[in-house]
């Protein structure tokens, strides 16, 4: 009697496929920490246009928060992305 044999090639390209879907969900898939540093970024400008629109008084204290919240945000951004 023959042994009967099963076409692996099907598995195999199955697999491949799984492979790619899954490498190109974890490149759209956002990082927290870029979240958290977008988020200090555009905390920083929100804070400025809310004092170009006078809800916030306009004040030395404010633009100092504001200007540290966007350079803490792009640098812990750039440190999170890998180019510093």
């Amino acid at each position: 009697m023959a042994t009967t044999t099963h076409s692996s090639k099907l598995q195999v390209m199955h697999m491949d496929y799984v492979q790619k879907r899954d490498q190109v969900v974890e490149k759209l898939l956002v990082r927290p920490c870029m979240v958290f540093s977008a988020g200090l970024v555009i905390l920083g400008l929100c804070i400025l246009l809310l004092m170009l629109a006078e809800f916030l008084p306009l004040s030395v204290g404010f633009c100092f928060l504001s200007f540290v919240l966007i350079a803490v945000g792009s640098i812990f951004g750039l440190i999170m992305y890998g180019e510093i």
